[in-house]
This record gives C-alpha cells, sequence and structure tokens, in this order.
C-alpha cells in the first residue's frame, strides 16, 4: 500500500474489535439498530420530497459489542422504487417489498464515523444491510459473491445476520461490504483509482467535463488526488475506437485477464 493514498484518508482513531469475524460466514451475525421516531419521520419525509438519503443517529449492538453513535441511511436505488412512489407495500427493483410504515423492509447503510469522527468496526467505515427479500434473492447476491471471490477476484465481503430494529422481531438479512479504502487495499496492489457506476448513469463518453458524469459515476477513493480523467480517458477511447483499434489496444486499457474472469 503506498503512504500516498492514505494522505487524505480520515485518520482512524477508534478500530472497535468486537467478538467475532463481522463476515465470517459460518455463523448468522446479531445486528440491532436503535433510533429515534421523529428521526426516522425526518429521513423517510426527506427522501419522499427530493430523494435525498439523509443520514439520522442510531445506536448499533453487533455480536453483543455496543456502539453509541453510528449514522445510518436508506441504501439503494432501485430497491426503493416503491418506497419514492408513496405506494405503502410497493416493490422495489429487487423484487422486495419496501414501506416507510415497515422500517424492517428498507434497505440501510451504516456508516461507523458519520457522528464519530475516525470510528470505524474492524477496519469498516461503512456496511450495507439488504432489505428482507426473498430466501432465492438473498441466496443469489451471497453465492454471486463467493463465486467472484472465489475466482480470485476484487468481491465484497458478505454474510448472514439476525436483524432487528428498536427491539421488534429479528429478521434474516444479509449484510455486505460497502467498497471503500479497505476494499482496495484487500483486491489490489496498484494505486489506481475506484469508481462506482450510478443507475442513474451509463458508460457513456460524456465530453471532458467531469460535471457531466456526476449522475453516472462516483469517485470512491483518491479524492483530491486524482479526478475522473482516467475513466473519461476510458470512455472516449470506447467512443472514437474503430474496431480494429479496439481489438488491437483493450488491453492498454483494460485488464482483459481479470475482465475475463
Amino acid at each position: 500500500t503506498s503512504s500516498e493514498r492514505h494522505t487524505t484518508a480520515t485518520l482512524v482513531t477508534d478500530d472497535i474489535q468486537g467478538t467475532v469475524d463481522l463476515f465470517d460466514d459460518s455463523v448468522v451475525h446479531t445486528i440491532s439498530l436503535t433510533y429515534g421516531q421523529d428521526d426516522y419521520d425526518r429521513l423517510i419525509a426527506a427522501y419522499l420530497e427530493d430523494g435525498e438519503k439523509e443520514y439520522i443517529e442510531a445506536s448499533i449492538t453487533i455480536d453483543g459489542t455496543a456502539i453509541g453513535s453510528v449514522g445510518i441511511r436508506l441504501k439503494g436505488n432501485s430497491t426503493l422504487r416503491g418506497l419514492s412512489s408513496g405506494t405503502t407495500g410497493a416493490q422495489g427493483g429487487t423484487g422486495s417489498t419496501v414501506s416507510a410504515d415497515d422500517p424492517d423492509s428498507l434497505p440501510w447503510l451504516v456508516s461507523f464515523d458519520e457522528y464519530v469522527e475516525g470510528q470505524r468496526y474492524q477496519g469498516y467505515e461503512e456496511i450495507a444491510i439488504r432489505p428482507t427479500t426473498s430466501g432465492e434473492t438473498m441466496l443469489n447476491e451471497a453465492l454471486a459473491q463467493n463465486l467472484v471471490a472465489a475466482a480470485g477476484e476484487a468481491s465484497e465481503e458478505v454474510a448472514y445476520s439476525s436483524f432487528s430494529l428498536n427491539g421488534g422481531e429479528a429478521a434474516l438479512r444479509l449484510i455486505l461490504e460497502v467498497p471503500s479504502e479497505n476494499y482496495v487495499e484487500s483486491n489490489f496492489t496498484n494505486d489506481g483509482v475506484l469508481y462506482k457506476a450510478l443507475s442513474t448513469g451509463s458508460f457513456t463518453y460524456l465530453g471532458e467535463d467531469p460535471l457531466a458524469y456526476d449522475d453516472a459515476f462516483e469517485q470512491i477513493t483518491r479524492k483530491k488526488q486524482q479526478d475522473l480523467e482516467p475513466l473519461i480517458a476510458l470512455l472516449r477511447w470506447m467512443d472514437s475506437a474503430s474496431d480494429e483499434e479496439f481489438a488491437a489496444n483493450l488491453d492498454k486499457y483494460v485488464d482483459v485477464d481479470s475482465l475475463a474472469n
């Protein structure tokens, strides 16, 4: 890992170790969240009004380890389509039934340092908690991530949890690593930049202005050190290359072996 990579990273001041490896998939983890009803109502109102995914403060207990302050917000886009329509019990894009009246049905993102700077849990800055879905959907995602890992390619850690909100009934929920600096260090050896493709965009060249890609990509790592130029260069080349140029030079832009894998 290069020292340059860490020059803009948040200083980790409290890395809570817990009692069980968070992504040990040989056990079903126990996770409980507690938050205020007024805060939850504000979170839902913000999302229904303009699609804003606001954080609210919560406490969380993971496998018996209590953490007094974390940030939680809604997670996902297609999953929340039913919620944004204002239709109670509407299906999201993943086939899950989501409702503001049923917080247990919603997908969540937990940020360990939203309110306590430098706080981590076993090195993780964030984790995703998938919505309640059919057993098939949950199994498909877990299996897919493990197959990618078995192929030796970059993958997100995944495990099952018994998840509850505000002391309610627990339900089986998938927990997932959120790609970040930790993910890059675990999966890659170079000093590249990690970008996230957004569901609101496409893999299309939109010109040289980085702002034109705001709805298409999010830069995850090396912010303030690097920008979208490497990504724009790839899209520009793909847009202009002839079939012959594409075949001859693809390996200059893409790790072909990894992509084929």
